[in-house]
């Protein structure tokens, strides 16, 4: 899939997304962290699927991954440094999340509406640092789920503050290794998710 493709699908949602924030207050309702939950699950679920396939002869896996992942990328690059509301930091994640879940399952035709319960299989080493991003995506999913259900208010009210981190962290670096950019800054995602509540 094209870059200008995953752009262009991205730009027509957020303009839906923002339209629907206004004369909202800036209070983030746990219902909308909880569909971040949904489409972290979602994305882990097409990036096993697609690690699961990274190495069949009849499709450019790698090259359709690097694609969604820097499409993703580069529509959060327009955020970098600019200040955000928390209920828009939380708007902007599920958007390029949903977005990307979509475009993950687009990079081999079997990971098209791929459940989000899917079970990976044993990627070859090719496939190996996808699926390892997948598990985090999936960690992300259920430590965030974690925090809605057993954390306080306090531990709730820091949930934007650690997307807000990782907009701007991954949209910052500019290695050159898409799926290891995913991965690094996912994990840190994770483990500060993982850090307010004990499940």
């Amino acid at each position: 899939m094209a870059k200008n493709q995953i752009f262009n699908v991205a730009v027509s949602l957020v303009i839906v997304a923002s339209l629907a924030t206004l004369g909202q207050a800036d209070v983030v309702d746990k219902s909308l962290m909880q569909e971040l939950v949904t489409d972290f699950k979602q994305f882990s679920a097409a990036a096993l699927c697609a690690a699961d396939h990274f190495g069949d002869a009849d499709a450019d896996v790698p090259g359709n991954v690097d694609n969604v992942i820097e499409g993703g990328i580069g529509y959060l690059q327009q955020f970098l440094g600019v200040p955000l509301s928390d209920e828009e930091y939380i708007r902007q994640s599920i958007l390029v999340t949903r977005t990307a879940a979509a475009n993950m399952g687009e990079t081999h035709e079997k990971c098209a509406n791929v459940s989000p319960d899917y079970v990976a299989s044993n990627p070859a080493a090719i496939g190996s640092e996808l699926s390892a991003a997948g598990k985090v995506l999936l960690e992300v999913s259920e430590n965030l789920a974690c925090v809605l259900q057993n954390g306080d208010a306090e531990a709730l009210e820091q949930v934007p503050s650690f997307f807000a981190k990782i907009i701007n962290n991954i949209a910052a670096d500019e290695s050159d290794d898409q799926v290891n950019k995913l991965f690094r800054h996912e994990k840190a995602l994770a483990n500060d998710l993982g850090g307010l509540v004990s499940c």
